[in-house]
């Protein structure tokens, strides 16, 4: 028997808000629901065509060549994915990942991302972005939601690019000293494995530092949201790290 979905139960399995849900009906995402008297009735195949949308919009496409993805052929489908659409201009990086471009722009300014490929000197092409940069724009507009001032957050930002890039350099150079010279059949697997977890490792300790000088500087009174989440002992941060295509 095939399940059928209310709005706010299809908004429940998906983990999206009714009017995330109702707007890719007005953007033709999502095809419309069938009636049940007075109740709009969704299905499984509603379900799944919201599946895809997260999972390509997660890639970093746009909603405008997502819809081009659900209404074409497999053949197009393909191209989508493989083609043109392996970058992303400024202003298609800010529409995935719903902020506005300054916020793009700052971060970059920031040294906080950086292009996949800048023009040549004198071209009309536009700077273009890889589509992984959608997560860490959607990271710093969860950081500007909570509260944090874009300005404030920039100079964090410019503060860790000005020393990451250091001990990056030094982390490859360890692994060509003491790793590049062995004989491997697949030393590219190798290296991923180790930038995997050299990342895990870095992230980890940072947490760390990060919860060991919050309790420094913690005043219950003052704010007890930050006591309940930096005394809880039992809380722990799991990171993962890994590789994807």
């Amino acid at each position: 028997m095939t399940s059928t979905f209310r709005v706010e139960e299809l908004a429940t399995a998906t983990g999206l808000a009714v009017d995330t849900i109702r707007y890719y009906q007005s953007r033709g995402l999502l095809d419309p629901p069938t009636r049940e008297g007075r109740t709009a009735v969704y299905n499984e195949t509603h379900k799944e065509r919201v599946d895809t949308i997260l999972h390509l919009a997660e890639s970093g496409f746009t909603l405008q060549q997502i819809k081009q993805v659900v209404d074409g052929t497999q053949d197009e489908i393909l191209g989508a994915l493989s083609g043109t659409g392996r970058t992303l201009t400024l202003h298609e990086l800010a529409d995935a990942a719903e902020v506005d471009p300054q916020v793009v722009t700052l971060a970059v300014a920031a040294g906080l991302l950086s292009p996949a490929r800048s023009p040549d000197e004198g071209a009309d092409e536009e700077v273009r972005f890889a589509r992984d940069a959608v997560r860490l724009v959607r990271t710093a507009r969860d950081l500007i939601d909570s509260g944090i001032p874009l300005s404030d957050l920039v100079d964090l930002a410019a503060k860790h690019a000005s020393n990451v890039e250091a001990v990056a350099d030094q982390a490859i150079d360890l692994f060509s000293q003491h790793v590049g010279s062995r004989e491997s059949e697949d030393l590219s697997a190798t290296y991923r494995r180790l930038m995997a977890q050299t990342t895990k490792l870095v992230a980890e300790h940072f947490h760390k530092t990060l919860v060991e000088r919050g309790r420094l500087h913690i005043d219950a009174d003052v704010d007890p949201g930050l006591a309940a989440a930096l005394l809880d002992e039992n809380a722990q941060l799991v990171v993962t790290c890994e590789w994807t295509h």
